[in-house]
């Protein structure tokens, strides 16, 4: 199918979303990273078609009322969401390609072929104004796309008094730009995502409900619906479950979300980011360690220790069947390009529990008390760790369990996650450090 075709094809579909939110007298809608184009570019050329020129924000531009005819054909989906957003009075915010032509004179870090191309997320506010737009940070092995040289985190205002940083995918694992934000203050995100679902280790949702419950921040999560691979939406409020929505199967389904969400900062971020510095990045070699242990059924506990990671789970299951689950530890850098620390419970997909399974993976029994601790050194650096918790078919658990830091020395920290009475089967049950 031509760029254009594609384009106009998923439009459609953005418009019928827009209108529907825009019924239920919602202020801001998002849509996930690559909803109007799919990732299967190989390299900047083969995506070039689909590239448009996103003004930055300081320009005031506003497509639907300033875009002359050539503009507008050139630039289909800048003026078709400016105007539905004008149209529906509306906030939205879309992932697409941002095309910037360059000249070796004036750039000495011009690619060769003249232009770069940026995974963005474009802001438009509920006059179709262009209010923000931000260069994805971390990309995720995409070659049709550049490193931007600005990594400046990027947030806005809105006219119903809320802050929203920006992030995108892969952003949520790093230090920069999301958590960067919220240390300054931003208590609101909004995340478009295509998120390459890696179980037994990192599910979508999981991730997303972790870091909004660390974080203590709103997050309007819009991933993609296209299969159980790269699927996982929610809206959260401090680790609070408002909505949630996974595809677990091989088709693509499509969710519409919406929900009350509460204002966390009252007063607001107008004052307080003032000059954004980055939160150092920590490196450490390529070495990882990854080590496994079955579970036995008829006992109670189970422990790991390998490098500098502590962790044990102590639990209880009436089940004595032939499904494998088993305690995993990870310390170090471990695929695809970040280093981590790793404690959990998992179901296997494969005898060895160690392979990132490529097919979907569903837990199947139930613990009646479960109770993970882990202790992570700070030999490298301070550490923020997540909870990553799933029921059966990798879908975050809304409720019925608690995280709490136990000790916190100079040398390392303890963590813990406890759940009983639960009545749904374990994905997984872990906890996931980031430097």
């Amino acid at each position: 199918m031509k760029a254009n075709k594609i384009i106009e094809t998923n439009l459609k579909y953005y418009k019928q979303y827009i209108e529907n939110a825009s019924k239920e007298k919602t202020q801001i809608i998002v849509f996930p990273e690559y909803g109007i184009f799919s990732p299967i570019w190989p390299n900047k050329s083969s995506i070039f078609p689909l590239l448009e020129i996103v003004p930055d924000a300081s320009q005031n531009v506003n497509p639907v009322l300033d875009f002359d005819e050539l503009e507008k054909e050139q630039s289909p989906i800048l003026y078709t969401i400016s105007k539905l957003a004008r149209e529906n009075n509306i906030y939205v915010v879309v992932d697409m390609g941002d095309l910037q032509y360059c000249d070796k004179l004036d750039d000495i870090n011009c690619p060769p072929d003249g232009f770069y191309s940026f995974n963005t997320q474009v802001v438009f506010s509920n006059t179709g104004l262009i209010l923000q737009k931000y260069h994805k940070i971390n990309l995720y092995y995409e070659n049709e796309y550049d490193y931007p040289k600005d990594k400046t985190p990027k947030h806005f205002n809105t006219s119903f008094g809320v802050t929203f940083g920006l992030g995108i995918c892969f952003d949520i694992i790093f230090k920069n730009p999301m958590q960067t934000l919220q240390k300054y203050g931003i208590t609101d995100f909004v995340y478009s995502t295509w998120w390459v679902n890696t179980p037994p280790f990192l599910q979508a949702t999981t991730m997303q409900l972790g870091w909004s419950y660390v974080m203590g921040v709103n997050i309007l999560a819009s991933g993609s619906g296209a299969n159980w691979f790269n699927s996982g939406s929610g809206i959260y409020s401090g680790g609070n479950v408002l909505d949630i929505h996974y595809n677990h199967g091989y088709e693509k389904m499509n969710q519409m979300m919406i929900a009350d969400v509460p204002i966390l900062n009252k007063l607001g971020t107008k004052n307080i980011i003032k000059e954004i510095k980055f939160l150092p990045e920590i490196q450490q070699n390529n070495v990882v360690r990854i080590e496994t242990k079955i579970l036995n059924y008829e006992e109670n506990f189970v422990s790991l220790d390998i490098g500098t990671v502590n962790c044990r789970l102590d639990y209880s299951t009436n089940y004595r069947g032939n499904s494998t689950y088993a305690l995993v530890v990870v310390d170090g850098y471990y695929w695809p390009s970040f280093q981590c620390k790793y404690c959990g419970l998992f179901k296997c997909s494969k005898k060895n529990c160690t392979e990132v399974a490529k097919y979907p993976v569903y837990g199947d029994v139930a613990f009646d008390n479960i109770v993970l601790t882990g202790e992570f050194s700070k030999q490298q650096g301070e550490l923020t760790t997540f909870p990553i918790i799933s029921e059966g078919y990798g879908l975050s658990f809304k409720q019925g369990w608690d995280y709490t830091i136990v000790n916190d020395s100079i040398s390392s920290t303890q963590y813990q996650i406890e759940a009983s009475g639960l009545d749904k089967t374990i994905h997984n049950f872990a906890l996931f450090g980031r430097y």
